[in-house]
């Protein structure tokens, strides 16, 4: 379990030296951990035109999902969030909100989720999935990380 949680955030400590101050996803970059500590993820920005991530869920026997995570800039200039979730189809989802320290991203011809929110609130970071009309929510919580 340490060893998952060690290489996510050896992935956010080693991460291009791009300064992230300015990029509209400045306020994601980091390393966030979930309040039991079962679930990590690092995000690292890499240069003004994209945003690299990686997630992982522990269970009893391990491991028990990993994602990899990309958000970049389109030609038309929409931000572009793709997960890569293991054992499943990859899917892109559009930019439809951005704030200060928000984002939502949006693929109403995907069966679930349809909808990607990730907020921040100081030193917690929330993610949400839900259908397009906003049911099935499922929101995951996750603090900055302290240590590895």
């Amino acid at each position: 379990m340490k060893l998952a949680f060690a290489l996510l955030f050896l992935i956010a400590a080693t991460a291009p030296a791009e300064d992230p101050a300015g990029h509209p996803f400045a306020w994601l970059a980091g390393c966030w951990i979930s309040e039991d500590g079962s679930a990590q993820e690092a995000w690292a920005v890499e240069d003004g035109e994209s945003v690299i991530g990686f997630a992982v869920a522990l269970g009893e026997e391990g491991v028990s999902f990993y994602e990899m995570m990309t958000i970049r800039r389109s030609d038309d200039g929409t931000w572009v969030f793709t997960a890569y979730p293991s054992g499943q189809v990859v899917t892109s989802f559009r930019s439809t909100s951005l704030g200060d320290e928000s984002a939502v991203f949006e693929n109403p011809t995907h069966d679930y989720p349809q909808v990607v929110r990730y907020e921040r609130f100081g030193e917690l970071l929330e993610a949400t999935i839900a259908l397009s009309d906003g049911s099935r929510p499922m929101t995951f919580r996750k603090r900055v990380c302290k240590e590895p």
